[in-house]
């Protein structure tokens, strides 16, 4: 009788620990698609111009492009 328990709570605890692997997969490929975006928008913003110089031309280029 005690073993028939301890093996029916046993079998509990794996399909426990199945599920929670799961659930860790998938968090886990989130996390990765988040790193993913991270990094492009680093890469992203690094490109980015910097001084008021280019700035101010980027402005102007772009207004030029709208008032068309």
């Amino acid at each position: 009788m005690v073993m028939q328990y301890l093996i029916q709570r046993n079998d509990e605890y794996i399909d426990r620990l199945n599920d929670f692997e799961e659930k860790v997969e998938k968090l886990m490929d989130l996390l990765r698609v988040i790193e993913y975006n991270v990094n492009e928008l680093q890469a992203t913003v690094r490109t980015l111009r910097t001084t008021d110089a280019q700035d101010t031309q980027l402005k102007e280029e772009f207004n030029a492009k709208r008032q068309r």
